[in-house]
């Protein structure tokens, strides 16, 4: 048997002014709390010498019933704000900011912090462009922001102890061992991509044709990876942050 709940609670407040039918302001401050509760149980046994009992009496097959069970939970707690600014909508500016947690990283790293911001200028609107009647849309970008990211399983920053392997006796009886199953990482943090973008989009025709240029440039560091372990520690891997790839190009 397996059960999930997903709780997720938002709460966002909006801005909206205009001043002298020029300046346009609107702005956007929230925040977003999620958690994730997973538990289940497990139960197998093989050789039956019948159909019959179906999954009812387990303790009728073979082999010794196998059984086990779990519990996970996962918190994500992210506050956000936003504020677009645009003067007489040919200059326009966007600024963003998010910090966001997740019980997924080290004690130490939990929350991260990740800005954007981003430039428009719509050339079209100009006096110098406004009686050229092929062109209908010239727009330049410019864009700078960073995210995060958390695909990782819940207990990878965590130490957990393992059952497995190592019973003991105790006079004559076996008992149950316990041991460290895993190293933790209270360092571990939030894998980091930031976005460079320039970009121009064009339109000739009332729209007819229209497309866009642009370049990025994106780096990605503190990977989130699986690092090899010497075999003396008694352990395979540990979850680190190691490295950095680049990805860059134009798109047309």
């Amino acid at each position: 048997s397996a059960n999930r709940e997903d709780y997720v609670a938002d709460m966002v407040f909006n801005f909206q002014k205009t001043f002298k039918e020029k300046h346009k302001l609107l702005a956007l401050l929230g925040y977003s709390y999620q958690v994730q509760n997973d538990d289940g149980a497990y139960a197998r046994a093989m050789g039956f010498m019948s159909d019959a009992l179906m999954y009812y009496k387990l303790q009728a097959g073979e082999t010794r019933p196998v059984v086990s069970s779990y519990k996970n939970k996962h918190v994500l707690a992210s506050y956000f704000g936003r504020a677009q600014y645009s003067f007489k909508d040919k200059y326009l500016f966007t600024f963003t900011a998010r910090i966001d947690g997740s019980d997924r990283f080290g004690k130490n790293n939990r929350y991260a912090f990740f800005p954007s911001g981003a430039f428009a200028w719509r050339m079209n609107q100009e006096d110098f462009l406004k009686d050229v009647s092929w062109l209908s849309d010239a727009k330049l970008r410019v864009s700078m922001g960073q995210v995060g990211n958390e695909n990782l399983p819940n207990d990878a920053a965590s130490e957990y102890f393992s059952f497995e392997g190592r019973n003991y006796y105790l006079g004559d009886v076996e008992k149950r061992g316990v041991n460290l199953g895993k190293f933790g990482n209270p360092d571990l943090k939030w894998e980091t991509t930031t976005s460079w973008n320039v970009g121009l989009d064009f339109g000739f025709l009332n729209d007819r044709i229209n497309g866009s240029i642009e370049w990025y440039h994106m780096p990605t560091t503190d990977l989130l990876v699986d690092r090899s372990l010497p075999g003396f520690t008694g352990y395979t891997d540990i979850v680190t942050n190691l490295g950095q790839v680049n990805n860059e190009g134009f798109e047309f």
